[in-house]
């Protein structure tokens, strides 16, 4: 059976405001420096001017896909980066010796939480005067436009549609069309 991606459309009495799912961006690889200095991981997309840190290196390096799936929806680039001799010079630097070179694909970005942005913003509403809407806290929606949160409840998707005056469809559709 061929995968499926899924196309939500939260539909406004008026008409229907539907995004299709993002592109997939996991075939591309990015070049990546990561090194761990007094107990503090870090990560250089050269790239992307890209630096994150983090307690782990498995936690570094989802940071890194994180950012590098950000920036690719933000404005697409083709990497250049191959070796570390490619590194700017004001990049190459900031990143020791030690550092080790590895490559990274983008973090997969939920296309729930893209729509929700979408849609929140089209409102006109604040996250807060949604979330006081809603009888929730703040963070309760934050959380879900974290376009890296894939656990969205239909419950609450009906709720935050009814408080935009919207109604939640969805459809499953094969991933080749």
């Amino acid at each position: 059976m061929p995968p499926c991606d899924m196309t939500l459309a939260l539909q406004s009495r008026h008409a229907v405001l539907e995004r299709p799912s993002t592109p997939r961006l996991t075939d591309v690889t990015f070049l990546a420096a990561i090194w761990c200095v007094n107990r503090q991981w870090q990560a250089v997309i050269p790239d992307l001017d890209a630096h994150v840190t983090a307690l782990t290196e498995t936690l570094v390096i989802e940071r890194a896909r994180e950012a590098l799936a950000l920036a690719l929806l933000d404005a697409p680039v083709q990497p250049r980066t191959r070796t570390l001799e490619d590194i700017p010079a004001f990049t190459r630097r900031h990143v020791p010796d030690a550092a080790r070179l590895i490559r990274v694909t983008p973090a997969p970005v939920n296309p729930l939480s893209l729509e929700l942005q979408r849609v929140i913003q089209a409102s006109g509403l604040s996250t807060g005067e949604l979330a006081r809407r809603l009888n929730t806290g703040h963070w309760v929606i934050l959380r879900m436009l974290d376009p890296f949160y894939w656990k969205h409840s239909l419950a609450t998707l009906r709720e935050l549609a009814d408080a935009l005056n919207l109604t939640v469809q969805v459809r499953l559709v094969r991933a080749d069309e």
